[in-house]
């Protein structure tokens, strides 16, 4: 009798700790949310469905059962990333893996971000090989897992193809910006080669009017002396010519004087003839009268002064 008193006690015990940990619900709320839930999941009314599924997994959140209709109800209000976590919780059954799959596939399609679709379809591929894995025999896992092949395959190369293009078109704009430089360069060049042809024609022009300039004045100084030549060419013509002048006035007084001293001399000579001839008058004169003194003083001898004059 103990003994029965003993097992008696020691099962409601562990019944009463089994309550008070959730593991036994007299209530059978779970139960009761997952009648509520599915009245309303079959009415089409899914959002109300899984707030009660929600309350009866709040007693039993590991509930197989809960999780999967709870899965269901969200991914019928497309709620596919929330599905995917109540299906990885659901009982495993070959609709678990078709949902949870089409639920990444649905997550795929919406991203806008390749590299994004490409995970999700990926995670979808994960999820039907799972499934072809503890169900090979059926056909519908097997031809979503071709399908999502095919589509992972195709956006690849849609994805190598773009990377291509932008492979190409950065390549193209990298050699656009390096013949941008090279032509800002040839420009920076050609600027300086401009700014320095500028400074060496200005150089050459400043050179050009310095040997200007110093044509001219060489030319003026050429000028000047050929004004000076001509000057003193005209001096010396000058000179020549007074020279010439002074010959002439020195030939011509030379001359004059040649003239005068010639006059001078027919004059002189013609004065010295007259006085010749006037000294043989003279002389004649005397001569006669000697010659008539003699005749009238023959006899007659000096007084011994004949040999002192001896006439």
């Amino acid at each position: 009798m103990k003994k029965i008193f003993f097992i008696s006690g020691t099962i409601m015990i562990i019944l009463l700790a089994m309550f008070l940990i959730g593991i036994i619900d007299f209530k059978n709320c779970s139960g009761e949310a997952l009648v509520k839930g599915n009245k309303l999941y079959a009415d089409g009314n899914y959002k109300d469905a899984l707030e009660a599924y929600n309350e009866g997994l709040k007693e039993k959140p590991e509930d197989l059962k809960l999780n999967y209709n709870s899965g269901q109800a969200a991914y019928s209000l497309k709620d596919y990333g929330q599905a995917i976590e109540y299906y990885n919780k659901s009982l495993d059954k070959v609709e678990k893996y078709l949902n949870s799959g089409n639920a990444s596939l649905k997550l795929g399609d919406t991203c806008n971000d390749t590299n994004e679709k490409l995970k999700y379809y990926n995670q979808a591929l994960e999820t039907y090989k799972e499934g072809i894995l503890k169900f090979p025999q059926n056909v519908g896992l097997k031809y979503n897992y071709e399908y999502m092949k095919n589509k992972i395959e195709k956006l690849q190369k849609d994805i190598d193809k773009k990377q291509q293009n932008n492979n190409k078109k950065e390549k193209k704009q990298e050699e656009k910006q390096k013949n941008h430089n090279v032509d800002n360069q040839k420009d920076s060049q050609g600027q300086d080669n401009g700014q320095k042809n500028q400074s060496s024609n200005n150089s050459k022009n400043e050179q050009g009017e310095d040997n200007k300039e110093n044509k001219q004045g060489e030319k003026a100084q050429e000028n000047n002396q050929k004004d000076t030549q001509t000057e003193n060419s005209s001096q010396q013509d000058n000179q020549e010519q007074n020279k010439a002048a002074s010959k002439n006035q020195q030939s011509s007084r030379s001359e004059k004087e040649k003239n005068n001293s010639s006059t001078l001399n027919q004059s002189e000579a013609s004065e010295t003839k007259q006085e010749l001839n006037e000294i043989e008058q003279v002389l004649e004169m005397l001569e006669e009268q000697e010659k008539d003194s003699l005749k009238n003083n023959q006899n007659i001898i000096g007084n011994g002064k004949e040999e002192e004059y001896d006439w």
